[in-house]
């Protein structure tokens, strides 16, 4: 059922002036929503594209750096500056050390109200995003 007009109303005999306005009004409000749900919709469509020209400016950087460690590698060890064997040793050592610190960042996401880390398990997923279960309760 679209608008209803002030003529439309006037002809028909089950139409009441109110519920000719509550009609319209429910059509304000929706066509309300619908601009605001169309402003966010393109909101998050640039910050998708945001996020993804991040990320692929990130995994250059990441290629450079990958080439970077692995000349001055090289370097040190064509020179004699370090045993291969720690360097490797040592190497070893610090990719397993970022890999834990990798999954336990993992387990965490962060509250959209206090912006603090929790872990998942003390998380909710509400229509505004993340919350913890501190902000939950406060809010209910």
């Amino acid at each position: 059922m679209g608008r209803i007009s002030f003529f439309s109303m006037m002809t028909d005999d089950n139409m009441s002036w109110m519920e000719q306005s509550a009609i319209n009004g429910a059509h304000d409000r929706a066509d309300a929503a619908m601009q605001v749900a169309s402003v966010q919709g393109d909101a998050f469509g640039q910050a998708i594209a945001s996020m993804q020209r991040t990320i692929v400016q990130q995994q250059q950087q990441l290629k450079l750096m990958s080439s970077m460690i692995g000349v001055l590698a090289a370097v040190l060890r064509d020179n004699n500056v370090i045993d291969p064997e720690i360097l490797d040793a040592r190497l070893e050592a610090a990719i397993e050390n970022a890999q834990e610190e990798i999954k336990h960042e993992a387990n965490n996401v962060m509250c959209m109200k206090c912006s603090k880390l929790v872990p998942k398990a003390s998380s909710n997923m509400t229509e505004l995003g993340v919350e913890c279960d501190r902000c939950l309760a406060m809010s209910t």
